[in-house]
């Protein structure tokens, strides 16, 4: 069978793989895990479906496109839901954060019945997707100015490209009219985002600060024997008065 828009149905389908890999491999034993297994998840069902109706089903009129593209506008929704939940769980205390989390799920189920009583265009996905990426943006770059966690930049920067391209995709800029359009485009900067926004440390150094030892400094000034033993000492005992003020701060 030929695809009727092969460019849009090979990114979409590009663009499921790569979220459905991040669903698979991200860490679920905590709660910010699991909001963003569920963000990515959806966000692959999301591109099987569009990449469904781009690639087999693109008359509007057809009762598989109907349901096809429906569907795939709330699996956006789903992922709006995500990114939410996540970002409330990042930057809000607990108990806020639920009522975050009930509040955007109440919302979700508005959003379905807007989609689902009537033909929508993609518009109303990205309205509801774009305050809750905003808010992981906000959370993202608050959590950065307290801790300059480089890995928190390089998400909210993967963040930041998602809103170029829904911008250049509404604004309907693409590569080629035919080979490689605005959807295909968008797709394209999608994937390089989310690759971008998923870099993280390995799981077991997360919440974790990391020292480097300066050996240059251990050993200047070392004339005499038992120096060098000093100025390490010394260094041993501040990292480990610093772990424990970290470890008492955090049970007050």
């Amino acid at each position: 069978m030929i695809l009727a828009e092969p460019d849009v149905a090979l990114t979409d389908l590009g663009l499921a793989l790569e979220s459905g890999a991040f669903a698979v491999i991200l860490d679920r034993t905590r709660p910010v895990g699991r909001h963003f297994t569920l963000f990515f998840a959806a966000t692959a069902t999301a591109s099987v479906l569009g990449g469904a109706v781009h690639g087999f089903f693109p008359d509007p009129a057809s009762p598989a496109s109907h349901a096809l593209w429906r569907a795939a506008l709330l699996a956006i929704g789903v992922a709006a839901l995500g990114a939410c939940a996540a970002a409330a769980h990042l930057g809000l205390r607990e108990g806020v954060a639920r009522r975050v989390v009930r509040i955007a799920t109440l919302e979700l189920a508005v959003y379905a019945a807007i989609v689902l009583s009537g033909d929508r265009p993609f518009a109303v996905a990205v309205c509801e997707y774009l305050p809750a990426a905003l808010f992981l943006l906000a959370v993202l770059i608050a959590r950065f100015a307290r801790r300059r966690e480089g890995a928190v930049l390089v998400g909210a920067a993967g963040l930041g490209l998602t809103f170029v391209a829904s911008g250049l995709q509404q604004a309907g800029v693409g590569l080629h009219p035919r080979w490689f359009n605005h959807n295909a485009l968008y797709h394209l900067l999608e994937g390089i985002a989310l690759a971008i926004h998923r870099r993280e440390v390995p799981q077991n150094l997360l919440d974790h600060k990391i020292f480097a030892l300066d050996m240059g400094a251990l050993l200047a000034g070392t004339k005499f024997r038992g120096q060098f033993e000093e100025h390490l000492l010394e260094g041993i005992a501040l990292a480990t008065l610093y772990w424990c003020a970290r470890a008492l701060d955090r049970r007050t």
